[in-house]
């Protein structure tokens, strides 16, 4: 909503006010900085948090930003003084002023680029509109067109030309089941409104609403979202034939906002994509495909359970564990190490142990013996437990030099406190 230059600046307008009003009890700074902080803590953590739901925020978040960058150009008439590794580094007023000026120069421009560029999507005709205009003229009369429950149909109602197309409902939301893919393409047989793509002559998927947000709880939708590639690629016996989408644009740039919240693209410049039924569409072969994902072990789950996936591994974490290789693999020793295996034990647990020495004794000082006989235990756990979290949050793969650094970043840090 604000541009990147204009939030990063308010952030850091916001952050630096915090800072100084803890210092000089300024009244003047706690009371908006307190409000924009309750705004942003009572809305943040949640799940559905559309962008319009911070917008009582927004008012303040622009007088930090101004109040940021002209403190910043007031304190560089007399130069700035900055401190790093220990020094002070100092810069003088004639570089200090023009760069606090190049600064709010920078957000003040690209922030008019930002508004500039996004009010350019309004100048554009809809795309809803655009693919309504294709299909009056490129789709004959009584052909049948899918649409998504809880998006807009296409075409829409033009005035003075009455809609001759029949609407085919496709209910996505539906928790993956055999009996929803089955649906999916053979269609209701007590519901004239839902044929199924077997029943459809082309494919309009108007938004990213359903697309976008079933990608994410993957062990609920995996025939959805499996649903959604091979429509993509053709293998599902349909072919795109047209797209429309506005993007904000201007002075020849424009931005992908695509990834953007929701409620950002999908009313006002959704992208719109149309698919046609070609002669390789074949309903059971459609079905067998959509099957392959398994959608009987789907579950229901809550939106904030598709971060864990329903404590499941997603297709992709799936098929990367699986290529890592097995334990003998990763760590396999020639043969006379293996005889002795029980002796790199004790030394590993060992030397684990003696790393950790230094933070269990302090940490547990007012125990008999300090804890000693803990590290015994503590210290492997803190080996295991750093190279987990490391491959848990998906910065590293699980491999043998993972495990040597996990040991190496204990045995260090347990050097440097001791």
């Amino acid at each position: 909503g604000l541009g990147p230059a204009l939030a990063a600046a308010a952030f850091a307008g916001l952050a630096a006010a915090a800072v100084r009003a803890a210092r000089t009890r300024d009244i003047a700074l706690v009371l908006p900085a307190a409000f924009a902080l309750l705004v942003l803590g009572f809305w943040g953590p949640r799940f559905v948090a559309f962008m319009r739901y911070f917008l009582p925020m927004y008012p303040v978040l622009c007088l930090f930003a101004a109040w940021g960058l002209l403190r910043l150009a007031e304190i560089a008439r007399a130069g700035w003084s900055l401190s790093l590794s220990g020094r002070t580094l100092w810069v003088e007023p004639r570089l200090a002023r023009p760069a606090a000026f190049a600064v709010l120069g920078l957000v003040v421009g690209t922030t008019a680029w930002w508004a500039l560029a996004f009010q350019r999507v309004y100048l554009e005709e809809h795309p809803r509109i655009a693919a309504t205009r294709w299909v009056y003229t490129n789709v004959l009369p009584g052909k049948s067109i899918t649409t998504e429950i809880w998006d807009d149909p296409v075409p829409w109602d033009f005035p003075g030309r009455e809609r001759q197309y029949r609407l085919v409902e496709l209910d996505m939301y539906r928790t993956d089941s055999p009996e929803k893919i089955r649906e999916l393409v053979f269609g209701t047989p007590d519901n004239p409104n839902r044929p199924g793509l077997a029943g459809a002559d082309y494919v309009a998927v108007t938004s990213n609403r359903v697309r976008d947000s079933v990608a994410k709880l993957e062990r609920e939708y995996p025939a959805t979202i499996r649903y959604y590639r091979l429509l993509e690629t053709g293998e599902l016996g349909f072919e795109r034939v047209a797209t429309f989408r506005v993007r904000p644009s201007f002075l020849g740039i424009s931005v992908d906002d695509s990834g953007a919240e929701e409620s950002f693209t999908v009313y006002d410049h959704p992208e719109v994509r149309i698919y046609r039924k070609t002669a390789a569409f074949d309903p059971d072969r459609a079905y067998a495909l959509l099957s392959e994902a398994r959608p009987e072990a789907a579950v229901n789950l809550l939106p904030r359970q598709g971060r864990t996936n329903g404590l499941q591994f997603t297709a992709d974490e799936a098929a990367l564990q699986q290529s890592g290789g097995t334990f003998i693999s990763v760590f396999g020793a020639p043969h006379w190490l293996n005889r002795t295996a029980w002796l790199w034990w004790l030394l590993w647990l060992e030397a684990a142990a003696l790393a950790a020495l230094p933070w269990v004794t302090w940490l547990f000082r007012p125990l008999a013996g300090r804890g000693y006989g803990l590290a015994k235990l503590l210290g492997p756990l803190a080996v295991v437990i750093l190279a987990w979290l490391l491959v848990a949050w998906g910065l590293v793969e699980f491999s043998r030099t993972l495990a040597w650094a996990a040991l190496a970043g204990c045995i260090i840090a347990g050097l440097v406190l001791g």
